[in-house]
């Protein structure tokens, strides 16, 4: 057979950096590189199978089939599920990753088609994946910039309040949170310093008490500091908030904290 014609696909590496080159169902590696030829062999240690693509690498050009093992399928169908999760990642990365590894569990079962790895096995990998997509960590309040989906909750509802760069906080809260934090006649407030992101100093929380006996946390806030000042802004944008967006006022003077 023309070793031209053969068909090649480049896959990366479950369990290394790289790439590996696909023939005829086996995997090779780069072995050595010349001016005008790369060698491949390979990845069974024992195996002597060879092959020679040009420099550019778009043809095969030599190939000794001399395999001494069966063709990697089960690696090529481990590699195509890992692949699907991925497509999964890289458009809803605001999802679980646990979440889209069931979904795709639940397709290969489905299809009967092969299953993905165990999930503890390809975790770290698709925690990688995941990160790729975010947003880069802000150096300075001002390089703070946050968008959809960033921005909205899991069912595509508005999430950020209000974002002030010039005094270093951000407001998270729904729609649905504000109404019950504008009924509310008790509210507990809670911060953390040692969970907060770069470059905020603390996450400070707002419970709302709903029915007169549960204790919700309805807000969230990134701040900079934990002044005076930073907790009346807090409070006065989510008054003001409240009236405009849900109908009912927030009144700060009626409130117990």
């Amino acid at each position: 057979m023309d070793p031209g014609a053969l068909k090649f696909e480049f896959v990366p590496s479950l369990r290394r950096r790289g790439k590996n080159l696909i023939v005829e169902g086996f995997r090779f590696k780069k072995n050595l590189s010349k001016p005008k030829a790369i060698h491949f062999i390979c990845v069974e240690q024992n195996c002597r199978s060879r092959l020679i693509m040009d420099f550019d690498q778009t043809k095969i050009t030599t190939y000794s089939n001399n395999q001494t093992h069966d063709p990697d399928f089960e690696y090529l169908a481990e590699h195509e599920s890992r692949h699907s999760i991925f497509e999964m990642i890289d458009k809803n990365p605001t999802q679980k990753i646990k979440s889209l590894y069931m979904i795709a569990v639940e397709n290969a079962t489905t299809n009967a088609i092969f299953l993905p790895p165990p999930f503890s096995k390809i975790r770290t990998s698709l925690i990688r994946r995941r990160n790729r997509q975010l947003p880069p960590i802000p150096h300075s309040f001002r390089d703070v910039d946050i968008v959809s989906p960033w921005s909205d909750t899991f069912d595509c509802q508005s999430f950020l309040l209000d974002k002030n760069n010039e005094r270093g906080i951000v407001i998270f809260i729904s729609l649905r949170a504000l109404s019950y934090l504008s009924k509310s006649s008790v509210i507990f407030c809670d911060g953390t310093f040692k969970t907060a992101p770069r470059p905020y100093e603390q996450i400070y929380t707002v419970f709302a008490v709903i029915d007169e006996k549960w204790k919700v946390p309805v807000c969230w806030s990134l701040m900079n500091g934990k002044t005076e000042d930073h907790y009346k802004y807090l409070l006065q944008t989510l008054s003001s908030k409240s009236e405009t967006l849900v109908g009912v006022k927030f009144e700060l003077s009626s409130l117990r904290l």
